[in-house]
């Protein structure tokens, strides 16, 4: 979780009010910050504000959408980070937002994700 460039450049009472203000504007979507430890993923955007209601597979299309130098041949995993799981688990794809952010919310109230890509044709 350290490794996240949110958390080393916001302080924690600066994360916890932009949490606050984003969930009281947008009451039934979720706050994500997505980073990779990947240096070749290239993300155009890394804060997300999504629908709970999405599963993690249209999550997945959606970024997608974001990294500029991914190819089709390439697959994202999404590991869902907090403060017990600094790692990342595994996030399913069949899962809805709402239920990861349950389960892996950081105490400041965002979902904190890492990208990362394999070759799934062994290219």
């Amino acid at each position: 979780m350290d490794n996240f460039n949110f958390i080393k450049e916001k302080s924690f009472d600066e994360r916890v009010q932009l949490s606050q203000k984003i969930l009281s504007r947008h009451p039934y979507k979720v706050p994500i910050i997505v980073e990779t430890s990947n240096r070749h993923l290239k993300l155009s955007r890394n804060k997300f504000v999504v629908p709970n209601d999405i599963k993690m597979g249209q999550f997945i299309f959606t970024l997608r959408k974001y990294i500029d130098n991914i190819t089709s041949d390439e697959a994202l995993f999404l590991l869902c980070v907090n403060e017990r799981d600094r790692h990342g688990i595994l996030a399913p794809v069949a899962s809805l937002i709402g239920e990861c952010y349950d389960s892996f919310q950081t105490e400041c109230g965002f979902l904190l994700i890492r990208v990362e890509k394999e070759s799934t044709f062994g290219l």
